[in-house]
């Protein structure tokens, strides 16, 4: 059974109320026996349950109506009373006993669980959503506004007191009495997890051993991923046996699911216990992203916290041993700390990994500094047989000292203490010796978003002045909106509004200083006090969350991580100039743009392609007016980029005020 309570309206027929309810708070209290349960909480149960029962028995044309208890959809941790599952309609239904009338924020709470379920649960789509504030006294509205297969929308949440419910029961009754009845029962209440989960959600699941039946079976439905898991076992099992080193390249573009393939092959139970049988330890999973390990371990102890009634600081302890950032692990390296190292490795963000300039600077060596990837191969050369499996995120190298695949295979190729075998997709294998072609390697289908599986083609079009193909890539795509607004507030209405429930922010070029003027600071000082974890995790009202729309997180803080809804707002930093891009680089005091070229302009250019894959239903792109009277601003770097940008295929955002701008953004399901 899951963390819910599920019965027909047929099966309550058959109890006594009394049975009934000690039936609901029996199975609810061993569901929840995981966390302290309040007699008060029992008390909400029961009450729930003696109402379900004198609602269900007198009411005939029904028997095979679902009604669950404290149900959520998979990996969603809020959850309604009451969800009542008819034919052609869902009823969503918070009980506020003790209140009159329908408070703001109680309305606001089932519209959320309506629209969870809408979006997550395949067994909402083409049905009537209704949500219902069920309230101690006040008047009642039972008239059912919900359209078929829609959204549900503020104006469809119903007021009514607990004896008006069965005249809302019956209405529904009538309205369905010409319909084929479908068979709904308890299976109803397992269905998968409708869109991709949240990168996030998927490492606190698999980390921490959280068991959920709906994220297993999303993931396991994933043939290129499963495929890819097979090969990459596969390669682990014949180093083991052969007693080799192995290097694995994995590549693929923004939101194909890289970090997905790190977290599952080095925490999946099955492939643990598969390394276990070899006499190896569970893998070690390292990543170049800073902001990412800061945000994963806090939501972990987060988690710890919740389900262990763990002490945060013990929970954040617990946490900090099961991802590390790989730069400490070259630093122990490099220290010659001897720690137990696994025979599998898992590096994520391999791209990110510093060249031996960087590696001198940052740690002060003045001869013959080793790169980081050769640090990391020698000291899993020290192991009798060893996997090192490489995630490269492709055009992503945004700093100094990064140079991507390249820098792995030359450390594979001049390991100083022995012969790597390289595996790796063919556009990287090409005419490089002793590196074998594995496009078995090389992750192509997009995973941020169901409606969005042309996005990092768009991006490539638009980053490498293809406004033609970028265009053709946006028509007829209406699940994934991209719009445009030259008004910063218009952006922020149109996140606030498409994204209600979910995760939603700003985000904005390091280098774009400029900003400053519209009240968005991306100097570095700045970007290191902002707490990024609780940006990326906290909700509403909280100010610290992403959804306050003050903080803009730049390509360093954002890198391999996501939102649902994004703010992109463009500066002066890069601009077109000749049918091209053009990357500049501000001198506050002289007051000028100097010109930007060679590597650093590749890092520019990567840090767009970034910013602009970073969200999973939808994208507000805000391009600045700019200012006559200021050179730093000026207006028709911006209207040229604005126009670029139409060519390409964004739609112009006229406004957000009304209603029709956001059904006509058609967002995609996404977590809440």
């Amino acid at each position: 059974m899951g963390k819910w309570f599920a019965t027909t309206f047929g099966e309550i027929r058959l109890l006594e109320p009394k049975g009934f309810q000690d039936r609901v708070v029996g199975q609810l209290s061993e569901a929840f026996s995981f966390r302290a349960i309040t007699e008060e909480q029992r008390q909400a149960w029961r009450a729930t349950a003696k109402a379900l029962h004198g609602w269900a028995s007198p009411l005939r044309g029904c028997d095979r109506w679902l009604a669950l208890l404290e149900y959520a959809p998979p990996l969603i941790t809020a959850r309604s009373d009451l969800v009542i599952v008819a034919n052609e309609h869902v009823l969503v239904l918070e009980l506020k006993t003790g209140h009159s009338g329908a408070p703001q924020h109680a309305r606001r709470q089932v519209l959320g669980y309506a629209d969870d379920l809408y979006w997550f649960h395949p067994g909402c789509r083409g049905v009537r959503m209704v949500p219902v504030v069920v309230a101690t006294s006040g008047e009642s509205t039972f008239s059912i506004r919900s359209e078929l297969d829609e959204r549900p929308k503020s104006s469809w949440v119903l007021h009514l007191t607990a004896d008006s419910v069965p005249a809302l029961l019956a209405e529904v009754v009538q309205q369905e009495a010409n319909q084929k009845p479908r068979q709904n029962d308890p299976v109803w209440s397992q269905a998968q997890y409708s869109p991709r989960p949240h990168i996030v959600d998927v490492a606190v699941a698999l980390v921490a051993g959280n068991e959920d039946a709906g994220l297993s079976a999303a993931l396991a439905d994933d043939q290129e991923l499963e495929r890819l898991l097979k090969v990459l076992g596969r390669q682990v099992d014949e180093a083991a046996q052969a007693k080799d080193h192995r290097l694995l390249l994995v590549t693929g573009a923004p939101g194909s699911g890289k970090t997905l393939v790190g977290l599952r092959l080095a925490h999946d139970p099955k492939v643990v216990g598969r390394l276990r049988g070899l006499g190896s330890e569970p893998p070690l999973y390292l990543t170049g992203n800073g902001p990412l390990v800061a945000v994963l371990k806090e939501a972990l102890a987060r988690d710890f916290h919740r389900r262990n009634r763990m002490p945060m600081v013990e929970s954040r302890k617990r946490a900090s041993v099961l991802i590390k950032l790989v730069h400490a692990f070259t630093r122990d390296g490099l220290a010659g700390a001897e720690l137990n190292v696994p025979h599998v490795a898992v590096f994520d963000e391999g791209q990110r990994v510093w060249d031996s300039e960087r590696m001198g600077n940052k740690h002060k060596i003045e001869t013959d500094p080793p790169s980081e990837p050769t640090v990391i191969l020698e000291r899993l050369k020290k192991k009798d047989w060893a996997v090192v499996v490489v995630l490269v995120g492709e055009g992503q190298e945004i700093n100094t000292g990064e140079a991507g695949a390249q820098l792995w295979l030359e450390a594979a190729a001049t390991a100083p203490s022995g012969r790597w075998h390289v595996l790796a997709p063919s556009h990287l294998a090409a005419g490089v010796p002793q590196v074998t072609n594995a496009d078995d390697l090389r992750l192509v289908h997009c995973r941020r978003s169901e409606g969005a599986a042309w996005l990092a083609e768009w991006v490539d079009a638009v980053l490498h002045n293809k406004p033609d193909e970028a265009r053709n890539l946006t028509s007829g795509a209406s699940a994934y909106p991209i719009v445009l607004t030259r008004d910063l507030e218009e952006a922020r209405r149109w996140l606030r509004q498409v994204g209600m429930r979910s995760r939603f922010g700003l985000v904005a070029s390091a280098r774009a200083g400029r900003l400053r003027a519209y009240g968005l600071e991306m100097d570095t000082d700045f970007q290191a006090k902002v707490d990024w974890p609780n940006w990326f995790l906290d909700r509403p009202p909280s100010l610290e969350a992403s959804t306050a729309l003050e903080v803009a997180a730049s390509e360093f803080k954002c890198q391999g991580l996501e939102l649902d809804y994004v703010g992109l707002a463009w500066s002066w930093d890069m601009v077109r100039h000749r049918g091209a891009w053009s990357f500049r680089h501000l001198k506050p005091r002289q007051m000028t743009w100097s010109p930007v070229i060679g590597e650093r302009a590749r890092y520019g250019l990567n840090a767009y392609r970034v910013l602009l894959t970073r969200a999973r239903a939808g994208m507000a792109i805000w391009v600045p007016q700019g200012s006559d009277d200021d050179f730093t601003r000026d207006r028709a770097s911006m209207d040229e980029v604005a126009a670029y940008l139409r060519a390409c295929g964004v739609r112009e955002l006229q406004s957000v005020s009304g209603h029709n701008a956001a059904a006509a953004t058609s967002p995609s399901p996404l977590p809440g």
